[in-house]
């Protein structure tokens, strides 16, 4: 269960710190998966005012990957 903190964090800064760490190997197939979309912008995304993605959106529907790593038991814990 997330605390009211986590909660806080993830809403302003988007992103939860996790207790462990992931697994180097899925780290960087993750970032390389991200990279690769906002250089191609791959829709759906958010623009800043300059038209540059600044936010992915819908992260668990493009790649299975991202769906197994937020269900994994690093992710979610006991």
């Amino acid at each position: 269960m997330l605390t009211l903190h986590q909660i806080n964090h993830f809403r302003h800064c988007g992103y939860l710190v996790l207790p462990t760490r992931l697994a180097e190997p899925t780290v960087e197939a993750l970032r390389m998966m991200i990279l690769e979309d906002v250089d191609n912008a791959v829709e759906p995304v958010v623009r800043n005012q300059s038209g540059e993605v600044v936010r992915l959106s819908r992260l668990l529907d493009r790649n299975d990957l991202f769906l197994e790593t937020a269900s994994s038991p690093e992710v979610v814990g006991p």
